[in-house]
C-alpha cells in the first residue's frame, strides 16, 4: 500500500515538475499562448483527433488573439508572419542552416533514412548518396502523349514548399510520373496524421 502511495506521489511530483518548467522555465516560455498549450500535446491532439482536423483553425484563432508568433505545444511556436519567413527559413545560401525539428522527425520513428535525419550535416551526404536516383529521366515537354495536370501542379506545390522550406530534396517534377507513389502514400497517411503525431510527441 505505502508503495503505491509512493509511486502515486512520485508520479504526480514528476508532472508538477514537468508543467512548472514547461510553463515558467522553458525557453518558450516568453511566447504568448493558451496555458494548456505549454502544458501538453493533448491540447493539439483533441482538436485533431476528436474534432476532427480543426487545429489549424484554433491555431489561427491563437494568432488573433495573441499575435504573429504564438506557442502552441510545449516546444512548439507557430508564426504567422511574411516579413519573418526568410528569417525562420533559411535560404540555401545561408550559413545559418537549421536542423529539422525533432517535434517532426519522431512522426517517423526512425532516424536513419534521410527524409528522418535531423542533423544537416548529416542528411546533407545521406541525400547526396540517393541523388543520382531520383535525377531527371525524361520531361513530358519532349513528348506529344498527354497528361493529367493535377500531379504535375502537386509536385510543383511540393517543390517550392520544400525547396523554400529546408533547402533541398527530391524533385518531383523532375520524375516522369512526378513521384505519383509519395503522393499515394500522402493521401493514405494523411486521415491518421493526427493519432500519429500524439504518438510521436511528448505528452
Amino acid at each position: 500500500m505505502v508503495s503505491y502511495l509512493l509511486l502515486s506521489g512520485l508520479v504526480v511530483l514528476y508532472c508538477a515538475v514537468v508543467a512548472i518548467r514547461r510553463v515558467y522555465f522553458s525557453p518558450l516560455s516568453k511566447f504568448p499562448g493558451p496555458t494548456i498549450a505549454a502544458l501538453t500535446t493533448w491540447y493539439a491532439a483533441y482538436h485533431d483527433i476528436v474534432r476532427g482536423g480543426q487545429c489549424t483553425f484554433v491555431i489561427e484563432g491563437m494568432h488573433r488573439r495573441y499575435g504573429p508568433v504564438v506557442r502552441i505545444m510545449p516546444d512548439v511556436l507557430q508564426v504567422n508572419d511574411p516579413a519573418f519567413v526568410d528569417q525562420l527559413y533559411a535560404p540555401q545560401s545561408s550559413s545559418h542552416r537549421r536542423d529539422k525539428a525533432w517535434t517532426v522527425l519522431n512522426f517517423f520513428q526512425t532516424h536513419y533514412a534521410s527524409i528522418s535525419t535531423g542533423p544537416q550535416d548529416l542528411h546533407r551526404p545521406r541525400r547526396a548518396a540517393m541523388g543520382r536516383f531520383f535525377s531527371q529521366q525524361k520531361r513530358f515537354a519532349q513528348t506529344e502523349t498527354p497528361f493529367a495536370i493535377n500531379p504535375a501542379l502537386q509536385a510543383a506545390t511540393k517543390d517550392v514548399i520544400q525547396n523554400y522550406a529546408l533547402g533541398k530534396g527530391v524533385k518531383c517534377l523532375d520524375q516522369e510520373d512526378f513521384n505519383a507513389a509519395f503522393f499515394a502514400a500522402w493521401q493514405s497517411w494523411r486521415p491518421c496524421a493526427g493519432e500519429m503525431g500524439v504518438m510521436a510527441s511528448s505528452v
